[in-house]
Order: C-alpha cells, then structure tokens, then sequence
C-alpha cells in the first residue's frame, strides 16, 4: 500500500495490512527465495501512521505465526514471532539542503528513513519489520541434539547407527590429526 504525503491526515490514520507467506515472500531477494521461513496463515498487522509537517511516522505490532527451519537438525518448526513497526520517514531534500558537510548522526536519526516522491510504502515497512523481527539462529528447542557429523541423522529422533571409531568427515579428521601432531588435548 503506498501513501501518498500529504494526503495523510494531520490526525493521522489507523491502517491494517494484510498478507500471507506468497506476499511476503514478493519482498524476498533472488538470493532468498530457498525457503527458511514459511507464513502459516494469513496474518494482519494494525498500524498508526501520523504525520507532524513533513515528518511520517509509522507505528504498529502483531504475532505473526511462521515456521522456520532448525539450524541444528534442519526440521521445521511451528513458532510465534513478535513483529513491532516503527518507522520514521523524513524528507531527502531536508537532509540534501544541509550540504555536503560532514554531520555526526544522533542517535535517534539513526533509524531514519526518507523519502523522496512524496510516497511511502508501508508495505515495504512492514515486510522490513517482519523479516528484522525473525531469529537469525532459529532452534526447534533450547536442547536440540542436531544432526550426527559422520552419517547426518536427526539425534533428536534417537541414536544414530554410526560408531565412535567410524572416521569422521575429512576436514574433522585433518583437525585431528592437527591436534594430536601439537599434543592439545
């Protein structure tokens, strides 16, 4: 959904934006599109935007139900993520009339954004948001066992058929060997 400006109310506006896994998944880069997370249902995120002169600020929350794939066993699992919006867009010509001067960003630009066509995309906000609002090391459970490092098997499901003398993958078994030649133990 895109705003045009100056067409916001100075009372400012209550939206609710809609979606599901195919339309988040349009924000997904090419390099993304491998699936890591999956949007189980639809889901719909309530947001303020107001406006205060040129200044746009979008504010708003929601539980976003998602699977995500394990980084330790590699199966998916069911979660809630807590997705929080808050944006605020500034004018670029505001920031483009001060110069080309060095200037030391506060801390309270720093999550600054801009706009220049006098439209926003709060699409784009909210996209943003859910996939800022993702674990960037999802674990099924706080004690997943993951996957065995000499056959694969989920140790989660039980104990692999491999024995302890089994040679390991080479690049263990050069750290090994590594180990043993420095006598570390």
């Amino acid at each position: 959904m895109k705003l045009v400006v100056t067409e916001i109310p100075e009372e400012g506006l209550n939206l609710t934006i809609s979606g599901d896994g195919r339309w988040l998944r349009t924000f997904f880069s090419p390099r993304e599109k491998e699936e890591t997370v999956r949007v189980r249902d639809s889901f719909s995120v309530e947001v303020r935007i107001s406006r205060v002169d040129e200044v746009i600020r979008v504010a708003g929350c929601a539980k976003i139900p998602v699977e995500l794939r394990c980084v330790r066993c590699n199966e998916w699992f069911i979660s809630e993520v807590d997705v929080e919006v808050k944006s605020e867009f500034h004018p670029l010509s505001e920031w483009v009339a001060r110069g080309k001067e060095e200037i030391e960003l506060k801390a309270s630009e720093m999550e600054m954004e801009f706009y220049s066509s006098r439209v926003i995309d709060i699409d784009e906000v909210v996209a943003e948001s859910i996939f800022l609002s993702l674990p960037s090391y999802p674990v099924c459970t706080d004690d997943c066992k993951g996957l065995c490092a000499r056959c694969g098997a989920n140790l989660n499901k039980g104990k692999c058929q491999c024995s302890a003398d089994q040679p390991v993958d080479d690049w263990k078994k050069a750290l090994e060997d590594l180990r043993s030649k420095l006598k570390i133990k």
